[in-house]
């Protein structure tokens, strides 16, 4: 009998371990998805400012590549 609630006792302290371990790879996960949304968010600021100058790019390609293909 005591021999089955030391094996029960050893078997809740691992298990114990293992949830610690689980939480603290969650708690970490969250951190580095924090840190990637605001990695996102600074891109998306960098290349708003942009947009005006990569469509006239793009235009201006699509135009002579229409003009080369009819000339």
């Amino acid at each position: 009998m005591t021999s089955m609630f030391s094996s029960l006792s050893s078997i809740i302290s691992q298990q114990g371990d293992t949830l610690s371990r689980i939480e603290d790879d969650v708690v970490q996960a969250g951190l580095e998805v924090d840190a990637g949304a605001a990695e996102i968010g600074k891109t998306y600021e960098r290349t708003k400012g942009n947009r005006g100058i990569i469509v006239k790019v793009f235009g201006v390609l699509i135009f002579l590549v229409v003009i080369f293909k009819f000339y």
